[in-house]
């Protein structure tokens, strides 16, 4: 074996110092970045300090997940971002995840995560069943100023609903949505609307023969009854669900201290009593659909004034 020249190693010599020189130079670039990064999940995420977990992220923030729900899938603001971590936290008190850097260019950080933690806590819709969790995600942060300004994020969502037990959906499960409509009729809080109801969802009020279509307009049905109702109380009488169905029975009671806008013109200050039912169909751990049936010729009968119905039909009054 030949030995190598003055020249060739002297060449190679000068070709491994500006390798290292480049390789180095560019972790020193990037090394302020890397560190935000590890201490952002050190001594925030890992230890739930949501002071140091908002003062990593820029003022516009901006996350992109198609993981997430509808809603949720693009997040613009620090604000929102510190809300989910928020509520994450309360979801998974024992949260911890460990990361694995795999890209460093520019401003550009890429790196594997894996979470771990046990839900005892309330997840959006999803309630806490006690199950454990591992979950490896993908995300890439982009730094702007000594901050995050910018994230992707993509992770298994089915099998992480499957690790928790809520995929498939439940027998269970149904039966909390059900619960959790009735309470939503109680409450009028439609901002809870999005956690139990699909973004493209519909609503039928059977007995008035109308149809609401999207989040939107069934807002504007469950807030239709607080407009005239007061001391409005839901009472489940029954709840029969299978995997994807569930049947409710309940019965309203209220008082009728506002006119009804189109068919009650006058406040009959009457105590009401209305039993009804409604069926739900469920998707991807949300309500697709719900019907609802109810008594309304008792309910016309308990106001005792008149009151029009669809068609031109008036019962009661003078």
């Amino acid at each position: 074996m030949k030995a190598l020249s003055k020249f060739q190693s002297q060449w190679i010599t000068l070709l491994s110092l500006l390798i290292l020189t480049f390789f180095f130079s560019s972790c020193e670039t990037n090394e302020p970045n890397v560190q935000i990064l590890k201490n952002l999940y050190s001594e925030g995420i890992n230890k739930q300090n949501l002071e140091i977990i908002e003062a990593s992220l820029s003022d516009n923030y901006i996350r992109h997940c198609q993981a997430m729900p509808p809603e949720l899938q693009k997040i613009e603001g620090k604000e929102k971002m510190m809300e989910l971590f928020k509520g994450h936290f309360q979801a998974f008190p024992d949260w911890n995840e460990e990361i694995e850097i795999k890209v460093i260019e520019n401003d550009i950080i890429a790196y594997l995560s894996k979470g771990t933690g046990t839900q005892t806590g309330q997840a959006g819709h999803l309630p806490p069943l006690g199950n454990e969790c591992e979950v490896e995600h993908i995300i890439i942060h982009r730094f702007e100023k000594g901050k995050i300004a910018e994230t992707w994020a993509s992770w298994d969502n089915l099998t992480l609903l499957g690790q928790l037990g809520h995929y498939p959906p439940s027998v269970n499960h149904v039966e909390i949505l059900g619960q959790e409509l009735m309470n939503l009729w109680e409450t009028g809080d439609t901002l809870k609307t999005n956690d139990i109801f699909l973004k493209k969802s519909t609503y039928n009020d059977i007995a008035n023969n109308q149809v609401f279509s999207g989040v939107q307009e069934i807002n504007t049905y469950i807030n239709h009854i607080h407009t005239w109702a007061s001391e409005l109380k839901m009472t489940t009488r029954n709840i029969k669900v299978s995997n994807e169905m569930g049947f409710v029975e309940w019965t309203l009671n209220a008082k009728q201290t506002k006119p009804i806008n189109g068919r009650v013109p006058l406040a009959t200050n009457n105590d009401i009593v209305l039993n009804g039912v409604t069926l739900i169909e469920v998707k991807d751990g949300k309500i697709e659909m719900a019907s609802d049936y109810m008594d309304v010729l008792g309910f016309v009968m308990q106001l005792g004034s008149k009151v029009e119905l669809p068609g031109g039909v008036v019962i009661g009054g003078q």
